[in-house]
C-alpha cells in the first residue's frame, strides 16, 4: 500500500545531522554494538569501566594531597614572608641605632670637655692632683651652684670639704650639671635630673654637716677616722667556718649517732689536725658551742613570739 509508513529507513534515507555516536562515546559505540552479537565484549567493556573509575579516584586522591601540600607551602612562605619583613624592620632599627651611636662618637670626640663631664671620686684622684681638682671644685661651687641656686649656702655649709662622702657628692653633682647644661645634645630631662639631685645633695649636706661646731667657735671640727682594717673580722669568720666544721665532725663521735667506728676515728682525727693547724682550744670550741646554743635559744623565742601575734 502506497499510503502506508516505512517501517524503518531505507538505504537512501540520509542519516541525521550532527556528531556520530562514535564522536560521542570516545569509540565505545563499537564495543557496544559488538556486545549485541556476545556476552564476552560487554564485560569487557565492564571492567574498562571499572579501572577506568578506580584510575580517576586515585587521581582525585592525588589531586587533594597536592591541594594540602601546596596549601601548608603556602602558610609556610607566608610567614618566612613575615619573618623576612621583621628581619628588614629590625635592620632597619640597627642602622639608625648606629647611626646614632655613630653621632655621639663623633660629638665631641675624646676631648677634654668630654672627660670633665664622666663622674669621679676621691679614689680616682691622683693626691698629686688633689689640691687642683678641689681648688676647681670650690670655683664651681662658687660661680654656679651659689649664683644660681642662692639658697644652697644656708645647706651647704663652709665644712663641707671636711667630709669626703660630700666632696664626691659635689664631684657627682658637677658632672651631672655638665650633662645637663655643657652639653650640646643635652636634652630637657637631663636638668629635670640635675634639679632633683640638687636637693637629694643639699638635704644630705645639711644633715651631715648638722652637729658642726659653727664658723668662730673654738670647737675643732671631727675629722675622719683612719681606714679600718677589718682584715680580722675575716680571720674569726674563717675561724668559726673551722668551728662549725670540727662540731659536725664532733656529733659523730656522740654515743647513738650510728656511725661505724672506723667513721668515728676519721672524724676524731680530722679533729685534731684542724684544731692543730688553725691554732685552736677546747675553749674557742665551748665559746662557739655557747654562742650557737645562745643563737638556736633566740631563733626559738623569736618564733614562738610570732607564733602568738599570729594567733591574736
Amino acid at each position: 500500500m502506497s499510503g502506508d509508513q516505512p517501517t524503518g529507513a531505507g538505504p537512501d534515507v540520509p542519516a541525521p545531522a550532527g556528531p556520530a555516536k562514535d564522536e560521542y562515546l570516545g569509540g565505545l559505540a563499537n564495543a557496544g554494538a559488538s556486545s549485541s552479537t556476545g556476552g564476552g565484549d560487554f564485560a569487557s567493556v565492564l571492567s574498562a569501566l571499572s579501572v577506568v573509575s578506580t584510575e580517576v579516584g586515585e587521581t582525585r586522591a592525588h589531586l587533594a594531597e597536592l591541594r594540602d601540600h601546596f596549601g601548608e607551602s603556602l602558610a609556610e612562605l607566608g610567614e618566612v614572608s613575615g619573618r623576612i619583613n621583621k628581619l628588614s624592620a629590625l635592620a632597619t632599627q640597627v642602622a639608625i641605632l648606629s647611626d646614632r651611636v655613630q653621632a655621639l662618637t663623633d660629638n665631641g670626640g675624646g676631648t677634654g670637655e668630654e672627660l670633665d663631664a664622666r663622674p669621679v671620686d676621691l679614689a680616682h684622684i691622683d693626691p698629686q692632683d688633689l689640691p687642683d681638682v678641689l681648688g676647681a671644685l670650690v670655683a664651681w661651687v662658687r660661680e654656679v651652684v651659689f649664683v644660681g641656686w642662692p639658697w644652697t649656702q644656708q645647706t651647704l655649709r663652709g665644712c663641707w670639704l671636711q667630709h669626703p662622702d660630700l666632696i664626691n657628692a659635689m664631684l657627682w653633682l658637677r658632672a651631672a650639671y655638665r650633662a645637663a647644661y655643657d652639653d650640646e645634645n643635652a636634652r630637657p630631662h637631663a636638668a629635670a635630673d640635675w634639679h632633683r639631685w640638687l636637693d637629694d645633695v643639699m638635704t644630705t649636706a645639711e644633715r651631715r654637716t648638722r652637729g658642726c661646731p659653727q664658723p668662730g667657735q673654738d670647737t675643732p671640727h671631727a675629722v675622719p677616722l683612719p681606714p679600718r682594717d677589718d682584715l680580722p673580722a675575716l680571720e674569726d669568720l674563717a675561724r668559726r667556718d673551722v668551728l662549725a666544721e670540727i662540731h659536725r665532725l664532733n656529733l659523730r663521735r656522740q654515743p647513738g649517732a650510728g656511725y661505724p667506728a672506723d667513721a668515728v676515728a676519721d672524724a676524731q682525727q680530722r679533729i685534731v689536725a684542724l684544731m692543730a693547724e688553725h691554732g685552736l682550744t677546747n675553749d674557742d670550741y665551748n665559746q662557739y658551742l655557747r654562742a650557737l646554743r645562745e643563737t638556736e635559744e633566740a631563733l626559738a623565742h623569736a618564733q614562738e613570739r610570732d607564733g602568738k601575734e599570729h594567733q591574736r
